[in-house]
């Protein structure tokens, strides 16, 4: 597999959706600051996305009908690049939140993740 990151585009709407989807996330487009794919320049494939909304918010999603080799190297090339993002930006920190306690322990191990002080919150509004 041959990684490529890149901006996202119209042409990804579909296969970004359809990721969100797979996760049950919101994509939050009028607050969105960046969107990038790691794509398998092989067969086109988008592996891994990374999006960065406007409270520096990162969210890292992989296809899970990939192999766990191909979506860690896609997910640590998106790693890689939302850091230099957030660097860019004069951040020094961004937030994030695990959907379990394997993509937590790998956050913290691979990524070198931290626990926040406090205690996370989502409000679902209907």
């Amino acid at each position: 597999m041959n990684l490529r990151i890149r901006g996202a585009g119209p042409r990804d709407l579909d296969k970004v959706q359809k990721l969100y989807k797979d996760y049950n996330f919101t994509l939050d487009a009028k607050h969105l600051e960046l969107m990038i794919v790691a794509e398998d320049t092989d067969t086109g494939d988008i592996i891994a996305i990374a999006s960065l909304v406007t409270l520096l918010e990162a969210t890292f999603i992989t296809d899970k009908t990939k192999s766990r080799k191909d979506r860690l190297a896609a997910l640590d090339a998106c790693m890689s690049a939302g850091e230099k993002t957030v660097k860019s930006l004069g951040y020094e920190n961004y937030h994030g939140f695990a959907t379990n306690k394997a993509i937590e322990n790998l956050s913290k191990k691979r990524y070198g993740y931290v626990n926040a002080e406090g205690k996370n919150l989502i409000k679902w509004v209907e």
